[in-house]
């Protein structure tokens, strides 16, 4: 069936690829997390001469599985593979091809008519399995299996892909690696141009846990030290593109251990490393946590110059960095949301001086940090799994100086109401910073189905909610692109313009606007 798009009401336009408008059920929801039923296949794009635009910015890009490169959308999911998405006129987008895959999707990065997808877990083609992960470099003006140009099989799992240029770093776990002194962390350098996917430079290191900062001109391999409670440090070059991209350089070892899910960063002046430090090994609620600063410069020496104590922050983390501030909140999960979660602003502008600028207590629990200027918006849960569970944003004012007590903040949601905010980037700001679009699935209990959609929330003059749109499928990602919030899902784009929204607050319950 070839895709089709139709127009919805001026708010929303969705283009639905596995169901005829006509039909009935054209509008109908998957579960919270349920996989649609899949598409049938895109047709193949007219056969061309695929081109590779060289080494892209010369910036680093790290792992998403989104990509907008010119007027083309690509989504690496898990129930389709990689699917390109036209949307030169945004308001009618069309799926124009996709290239299956098996197994979980770990990033997507685009080069011209070339794509390089990572994909933990995979199962090969011809339904041996691989337990590992696979590098594949595809041809997206002819996706699909003939699509492929070029894969590299890794005997292990992914953490972690970031590409400056043509060269491609990867960190992953060797399979199987567990000794008596623990597993293995390997990054790997490639050199990617279209065709050809070639290695040219591996670390390996003893430890668990592994995470990886990338800067302009090094990288950082953090990982739990075999054997003890401390946190192994090893520098590298990155070199250039016509320079062999790994130049191991020096390493550091210091007590702790770091916080899952929470990675290493290079301070803006890619000279200083930030690294979250649980004091702890296992970082139990309430215990203590450090920011600890790295000086790199002498880069076959590194060492601590500053280590900023934060009392009783222990337990989950989430943590996000804009450049000039890190922001750390308890990640205590959906089902705490009848609990106070505290929100910490760490001012790193001269990062060998970090100093916490802002200790705030938010109500319900946080699973996303959004910066905005001089405001940070946190976006959770609140209620209970027995009481209802809804959607809750909160807005920090963390200028200079200035601590707020009771934030302001918003919820939305009825009975049963989640968010896929907790993935990096899922949630979109507008260029002017007026609109706020968060992904949602929630339980209609009048139709007693699951319905999915993007709640706008206005930013000005104040936080307020405004309006739900409808999507299909289970949203994992909203972007703004030409004037629109884009919501990304396994089965389509739903399209909703911010500037067409007409109703008011008291309009915006969910069962009633949806």
């Amino acid at each position: 069936m070839t895709p089709k798009a139709w127009q919805l009401p001026p708010m929303v336009a969705v283009c639905l690829l596995a169901c005829d408008p006509s039909s009935t059920d054209a509008q109908a929801e998957s579960p919270i997390g349920g996989a649609p039923a899949a598409p049938a296949a895109a047709p193949v794009l007219q056969e061309h001469l695929a081109t590779f635009a060289g080494a892209g910015t010369g910036k680093t890009e790290v792992a998403d599985v989104v990509r907008v490169d010119g007027d083309r959308l690509y989504f690496l999911s898990e129930d389709r593979g990689l699917v390109v998405f036209d949307v030169t006129d945004i308001d009618h987008p069309r799926e124009v091809g996709a290239s299956p895959i098996a197994g979980s999707p770990a990033g997507v990065f685009v080069r011209g008519d070339f794509a390089l997808i990572a994909v933990a877990d995979w199962d090969r083609q011809d339904g041996t399995v691989f337990h590992g992960s696979v590098l594949r470099s595809v041809d997206i003006a002819t996706p699909g299996t003939s699509g492929i140009r070029a894969e590299v099989a890794l005997s292990g799992i992914i953490r972690d892909v970031h590409v400056i240029g043509q060269t491609v770093f990867v960190l992953w776990e060797r399979a199987g690696s567990g000794t008596a002194d623990g597993p293995v962390a390997v990054l790997s350098a490639y050199r990617w141009s279209g065709d050809d996917l070639r290695e040219t430079g591996e670390w390996t290191g003893r430890g668990a846990d592994a995470a990886l900062a990338v800067g302009a001109t090094r990288v950082v391999v953090a990982r739990r030290a075999p054997g003890v409670s401390a946190i192994d440090l090893t520098f590298a070059d990155v070199g250039s593109e016509t320079e062999p991209p790994l130049h191991q350089r020096g390493s550091l070892r210091f007590p702790g251990a770091l916080p899952p899910g929470v990675e290493p960063q290079f301070a803006a002046d890619d000279r200083h490393a930030l690294v979250v430090v649980c004091r702890s090994t296992d970082c139990p609620a309430g215990s203590d946590v450090s920011i600890r600063v790295i000086d790199s410069q002498d880069a076959d020496h590194p060492s601590p110059v500053a280590d900023l104590t934060l009392a009783d922050a222990g337990g989950p983390l989430l943590a996000v960095f804009d450049g000039k501030r890190l922001y750390l909140a308890d990640k205590k999960g959906y089902a705490h949301g009848d609990e106070d979660s505290v929100v910490r602003v760490v001012d790193v502008s001269d990062p060998s001086r970090p100093r916490l600028e802002t200790r705030i207590r938010v109500p319900g629990s946080v699973s996303s940090l959004v910066p905005i200027g001089a405001k940070v918006l946190a976006v959770g849960s609140g209620g209970t799994p027995e009481t209802g569970v809804h959607v809750r944003v909160c807005e920090i004012d963390v200028a200079s100086g200035k601590v707020e007590t009771s934030p302001a903040s918003v919820d939305f949601g009825e009975d049963w109401t989640s968010t896929t905010a907790a993935a990096a980037g899922a949630l979109a700001v507008d260029e002017g910073e007026r609109w706020l679009a968060v992904p949602f699935g929630t339980w209609r209990r009048d139709l007693r189905r699951y319905a999915n959609g993007v709640e706008l929330l206005r930013l000005t003059p104040r936080l307020a909610r405004v309006r739900a749109a409808p999507a299909t499928g289970w949203v994992e990602r909203v972007l703004f692109l030409k004037g629109r919030f884009v919501a990304v899902s396994s089965a389509g784009l739903s399209i909703v313009d911010p500037d067409a929204v007409q109703a008011s607050p008291k309009e915006s319950s969910l069962s009633k606007s949806m």
